[in-house]
């Protein structure tokens, strides 16, 4: 007999980690998603894909990883249900993702899907009532379940169909991690996303500089990579300047990859700059200034899709 197909909403993190290797181990046969936005944390996209890839494996399951687009900026810029404590739309954003899982989960046609929330866990998007309006919103009332929770949450149409029995799941709630880390360690399992730190848009001073870019009109999702990447700098325009070597480098491999924005490397010991919007005059000036060298050769590499002045 064929294994019922399930998707995971997975994030790499404890408790997705632990509802996809539940499911795994009821029999199903689980498929992981991973949606990458440039606010999961300061790492590269590379960075973060390659520690989701390794985490996956110990479950072990399929993966598949997707970007988001740029509707998920539009998002972000007008949340229907508006922000958390800084600029974190938490309830648009999982509504976002479980759209997006909806879409996967019929393709590769799995039966439900399953996420790793937990019950009161955030005070904006773990609420009883949140819960039930995101998965209302992503049209798949009845179609979620979260195992760790299931307890304490209304009877799922995977469960009235005796699919799965919510008696031979954990109940966890609130903000401990106890009931998790026992479990992780009776699945064998080490490694898992560190939730310090968090999504970047609950960051006070990273918010503050995508406010800025909004406010200029000048939010992507190429300028939210460069934010992580080096300090912004509003001089007649608009410059991101790296801070530290590891900063150069990853600013020049976002080019590499989205040339759509000008370039300046020096060949000096200096900041790489990226130029959002301004001219190249001030560009070179920042580098001079962030430099002890105040003359030298510096590389313009200029974008594709738009170019720059002096």
């Amino acid at each position: 007999m064929d294994k019922i197909k399930v998707l995971s909403l997975f994030s790499g993190g404890l408790d997705s980690l632990i509802a996809s290797r539940l499911m795994v181990d009821k029999g199903f046969d689980v498929t992981g998603l991973f949606i990458y936005t440039p606010f999961l944390s300061k790492k590269t996209h590379e960075e973060t894909v390659n520690e989701i890839e390794n985490i996956a494996r110990q479950i072990p399951m399929r993966l598949i990883v997707q970007d988001v687009l740029f509707d998920y900026i539009d998002m972000l810029k007008s949340p229907l249900h508006g922000y958390g404590s800084q600029f974190n739309p938490c309830i648009d954003c999982k509504i976002y993702f479980l759209k997006k899982a909806k879409q996967l989960m019929l393709e590769i046609g799995a039966s439900f899907i399953i996420t790793g929330d937990v019950i009161y866990q955030r005070g904006m998007s773990q609420r009883l009532d949140a819960l039930y309006l995101i998965e209302k919103e992503a049209e798949l009332k009845g179609l979620v379940v979260r195992p760790l929770s299931l307890s304490f949450l209304r009877e799922t149409t995977i469960e009235q169909q005796g699919i799965l029995k919510r008696a031979d799941f954990p109940s966890i709630s609130g903000r401990g991690r106890d009931m998790q880390l026992n479990l992780l360690k009776q699945m064998h399992i080490k490694n898992y996303t560190q939730p310090a730190g968090g999504c970047l848009l609950t960051d006070p001073e990273y918010s503050t500089k995508i406010k800025t870019l909004i406010k200029f009109d000048k939010l992507n999702l190429i300028s939210a990579e460069l934010l992580k990447h080096g300090r912004l700098i509003l001089k007649e325009g608009i410059y991101v300047a790296g801070r530290d070597m590891r900063d150069n480098k990853n600013i020049e491999i976002l080019y590499s990859k989205h040339p759509i924005f000008t370039l300046l490397k020096p060949d000096f010991s200096g900041p790489t700059v990226a130029l959002i919007e301004g001219t190249i005059k001030t560009a070179k000036n920042i580098v001079y200034a962030y430099s002890k060298v105040k003359f030298g050769k510096i590389d313009i590499r200029k974008p594709q899709e738009k170019y720059y002045e002096d």
